[in-house]
């Protein structure tokens, strides 16, 4: 117990926010982490489910290791997100 776990590849983040100024602070925070990461920005609730259902412009999208989930966004709000994701 106590061990630092390594992690070898980049981690795959969703990112599901719809104001850019947010998105930005919390790429920033991110960039302060000693883990290499790529980060996939949906704006909205049904784009982020395109991203995780790899629909349409998305197909190639890697699949997340990490979502950040916005709750207030449009279209579809994050507990609708998450209602979805969790019946697949």
């Amino acid at each position: 117990m106590g061990e630092k776990m390594s992690v070898t590849r980049e981690l795959e983040v969703l990112l599901v926010e719809d104001s850019k100024s947010d998105a930005v602070l919390t790429a920033h925070a991110l960039s302060e982490s000693a883990t290499k990461y790529n980060i996939a920005w949906a704006k909205d609730g049904e784009q982020a489910l395109q991203i995780l259902a790899r629909e349409g412009e998305f197909a190639d999208a890697n699949r997340p290791d990490v979502i950040l989930l916005d709750l207030h966004i449009p279209k579809m709000d994050g507990h609708d997100v998450l209602r979805k994701i969790k019946t697949n």
